[in-house]
């Protein structure tokens, strides 16, 4: 039985990468492989209630990094035949390589030029082309005055950093990456090639009847839903200006919105500055188990914050509800063409207009069409198509 490697840097926090990690264990695990998922830390509240065998769940301890490299390299030394897929930790994975010889692959989640956490990009060693992908998406510009403030000591501890991240980075075996931008992005900065495929939903999501009673919405025309952490990348403070404007159009709307986060307070007290309090609700965390009726009670579910992907956009489609994204997204044309799908310019203006245009429209193609090429994006099939180019 072949053996494939997850490795996570710290399972902590439940989001997006985490989730595609834990939907991979389970189907990789389907097909027949066995499957380790290895971390410095891990947190059941990462592993989205899944259940994971004790004996494929390696926890290296994260309180010395020298230490858990060390035991990281133990690991790959008695699993030297195995598959190794890094998703988070690339840095830690090419050091273990160098003391095993072995290969690994790499997920890489976010591009570099809609990330705040990623720094390589700052580094001297792409300052040839820092100016060039500044231009290459709507909020890329904002990198720029943040390296102009950055301390000296920043920029020197960044170029350390950078050297052996773009090291690491380059030394991969294949690249996965979320969108055609990433896989461009990663081309240009690196000189390596990146697959892109994409998981977002499981087939059970087709068969899935909603049970939670939404009859207190009955009085509203338009029901508009957004699901984030409430920060302000998420741009929810643009959203509930673009969703003031639409109440002149259309009145008896409400404007839903799931999550919470450090901008809570600010996007309530934005609500009663707007006047709008009797057409917002704020939700608050929503759980898994409720996730996918707030989905298919919406008439659309909105989300304009800086991102090349979102698995909340398919979950969305697969539950027959329309969706609205900032022109930043990396989109199919299908969904597009189907009028299930609508992207808009980040600002008031304009995601207003969307909003009306998106609401106004029905889509011409039928739920079974939409669901049939839906089923290219379920975890299985993507978990398929890694496993097919890991195994060349």
């Amino acid at each position: 039985m072949k053996k494939i490697v997850l490795f996570y840097k710290k399972l902590i926090e439940p989001g997006g990468a985490e989730r595609l990690l834990v939907n991979e264990y389970v189907e990789f695990s389907a097909l027949g492989y066995d499957v380790d998922i290895v971390s410095l830390k891990i947190s059941n509240d990462a592993l989205f209630g899944e259940e994971i065998n004790t004996n494929n769940k390696i926890e290296l301890g994260d309180w010395n990094w020298f230490l858990s490299i060390i035991k990281l390299i133990l690991y790959i030394k008695k699993n030297k035949q195995a598959i190794y897929l890094c998703a988070s930790g690339h840095i830690e994975m090419y050091v273990a390589s160098l003391f095993t010889n072995i290969k690994y692959s790499l997920h890489i989640h976010h591009p570099s030029f809609m990330s705040f956490n990623e720094t390589d990009k700052y580094s001297l060693f792409q300052k040839k082309h820092f100016a060039k992908m500044l231009e290459s998406n709507f909020g890329a510009d904002r990198f720029r005055q943040i390296y102009l403030n950055m301390s000296f000591s920043k920029k020197l501890y960044i170029n350390l950093k950078a050297f052996i991240s773009i090291k690491a980075i380059k030394r991969s075996k294949i690249n996965f990456v979320l969108s055609k931008y990433a896989q461009y992005e990663k081309k240009t900065l690196f000189g390596i090639d990146a697959y892109v495929l994409c998981g977002a939903i499981k087939e059970s999501i087709f068969e899935y009847q909603v049970t939670k009673n939404f009859s207190q919405y009955n009085k509203f025309r338009h029901k508009i839903l957004t699901i984030a952490r409430l920060d302000e990348n998420k741009r929810i403070d643009k959203l509930l200006h673009a969703f003031k404007e639409y109440l002149l159009i259309e009145p008896k709307s409400i404007f839903l919105i799931g999550g919470r986060g450090p901008e809570t307070n600010k996007l309530k007290n934005l609500v009663n500055i707007l006047n709008i309090s009797e057409n917002v609700e704020f939700l608050g965390f929503i759980s898994e188990n409720e996730l996918l009726d707030w989905y298919a009670m919406a008439d659309i579910f909105v989300s304009i914050d800086w991102a090349d992907y979102r698995i909340t956009m398919y979950e969305s489609l697969a539950m027959n509800t329309k969706v609205l994204l900032s022109n930043e997204t990396d989109v199919d044309r299908f969904f597009l063409d189907a009028k299930y799908l609508y992207i808009t310019q980040p600002d008031i203006k304009n995601t207003s207009k969307t909003l009306a245009l998106s609401l106004n429209e029905q889509p011409n193609v039928t739920y079974k069409s939409l669901k049939c090429y839906l089923y290219e994006f379920t975890w299985h099939q993507y978990s398929v198509n890694i496993a097919s180019i890991l195994d060349k």
